[in-house]
């Protein structure tokens, strides 16, 4: 078997771990997160990690005594592919030096505290490709609660989703900056209200925003900018759509949130961005959401999903009572309840 033994570093149980293993004939290594990205930058969404050293698989050559670890060589195959675009046509590259999870028959997670949604989210990645994942409840189904699960949830199931990736090392965040073009949008993953959004020029600017401001890399996603001023928040309860507000920035500014000053207005939608926001809301298996839409030239693409989202903006923008359509919805819902209780 291919097996990988993923942590943040290895320590003396995962060298005796992958001793066994290797002892046992099979192809083990330490694989660290920092060596992983979750991404739809290229052709297709995907979980990529690139191949450790020698040195990195172990914490103490003493635990090694004996057995040697090894040095993976994936097929080219498993390499994601850029899709760049010239007058010539679309050209479909190899990304060297990086491979697909998948690569692996089998992952033991060692470590999950720090970063459990990250995790649980390259679990689930693999067990939907039938691999093996120990503990498999890591990765079963389970309540997402940043913009991670929204960009996990949408980009891997085929919805329109901004080019993003998420890592925890500043090595990985560095060679996933490479393939992308500023300006870049960096969010902090449990921000809201436009707060822990942050718009960069350069690596440079990244970097020091990293090291001066104390955000860490694992608690942030890295976006392209959609060239498109403005947004559409559409909100919905349950299956019922209540209405849409266009959001659009003041003047010298980026951020279209209303708590950040941006002005609101109403909109009408059409019935395929309707169902594009209500099937957003089934896919993340809540009842009240905000769902943030642009609709640049190429067509529409969703921003976020945002569970409780701020309505104050949206009943002055539309004139929508949404408290009291929330409390409406809740009736229904206890009085459905109620009667499948005492019909059974």
């Amino acid at each position: 078997m291919k097996i990988a033994v993923i942590g943040l570093k290895p320590y003396y149980e995962a060298d005796r771990i992958v001793v066994e293993g290797l002892k046992n004939g099979h192809e083990i290594v330490y694989l660290s997160k920092k060596n992983i990205v979750i991404t739809n930058f290229f052709s297709q969404f995907g979980v990529y990690f690139t191949p450790p050293t020698k040195d990195e698989q172990m914490s103490d050559p003493a635990n090694f005594e004996g057995v040697q670890t090894i040095k993976i060589i994936p097929d080219e195959s498993l390499s994601p592919k850029k899709v760049t675009s010239s007058l010539l046509g679309k050209k479909e590259t190899v990304v060297s030096g990086m491979y697909d999870l998948r690569y692996f028959d089998v992952i033991i997670f060692r470590e999950i505290a720090k970063t459990l949604e990250w995790a649980t989210i390259i679990a689930n990645y693999m067990l939907k490709h039938d691999k093996i994942v120990v503990d498999e409840k890591i990765g079963t189904e389970m309540y997402y609660k940043t913009k991670l699960g929204t960009f996990y949830k949408a980009s891997s199931t085929g919805f329109p989703y901004p080019k993003s990736f998420a890592v925890v090392s500043l090595p990985m965040m560095r060679q996933m900056l490479s393939h992308l073009s500023y300006p870049i949008i960096v969010k902090v993953t449990e921000s809201s209200k436009g707060k822990g959004v942050f718009k960069f020029s350069s690596l440079q600017e990244i970097e020091e925003f990293f090291r001066y401001e104390g955000h860490k890399v694992k608690e942030c996603m890295f976006q392209e900018v959609i060239d498109y001023r403005g947004d559409i928040r559409v909100f919905v309860v349950g299956d019922k759509v209540l209405g849409a507000m266009r959001r659009e920035p003041q003047t010298g500014q980026w951020k279209g949130n209303v708590a950040q000053g941006a002005d609101a207005y109403p909109v009408e939608i059409s019935e395929e961005i309707k169902k594009m926001a209500v099937d957003v809301v089934k896919l993340q298996k809540s009842e009240i959401i905000g769902v943030d839409i642009m609709m640049p030239s190429k067509g529409p693409v969703i921003i976020e999903a945002n569970r409780a989202p701020q309505f104050k903006g949206f009943e002055a923008a539309t004139g929508v009572n949404v408290a009291g359509e929330i409390i409406s919805y809740i009736e229904n819902k206890y009085a459905r309840l109620s009667k499948t209780k005492n019909e059974g």
